[in-house]
């Protein structure tokens, strides 16, 4: 899932010729709690079926001293990176629940380990 749909057949087309058996990106807006249950939808829709794996690796930056950034800007960082993986995680749950299996990976930035002085 991401917003952007070029970037997108781009990690399909590369995990395509890496071998992976079946790869479907959407676009999608993690921003709004509207957006998990749409995207979880397509997704059904697409596979035509509940996905058995997601991984979720999306996520925005804010670059700059901490003391000049907006809380507006935080708060969006903290809504994409935070609770959009959390919304997805709630959609994507129950049915992994229901069959027993499923793997949800979340991955994160290398600047969540590591620390940089302009940030």
């Amino acid at each position: 899932l991401g917003r952007d749909v070029e970037r997108l057949k781009t990690v399909a087309e590369d995990a395509r010729a890496t071998g992976a058996p079946a790869t479907t990106t959407m676009a999608a807006d993690l921003r709004s709690v509207h957006g998990f249950g749409a995207a979880w939808a397509q997704a059904v829709e697409a596979l035509k079926g509940e996905p058995t794996d997601v991984v979720c690796c999306h996520g925005i930056g804010i670059h700059g001293p901490a003391e000049s950034v907006s809380l507006q800007d935080f708060d969006a960082c903290f809504e994409v990176n935070v609770r959009g993986v959390f919304g997805l995680l709630q959609v994507a749950l129950p049915s992994m629940r229901e069959r027993g299996s499923g793997h949800f990976v979340a991955v994160s930035s290398v600047l969540g380990r590591n620390f940089s002085n302009d940030r």
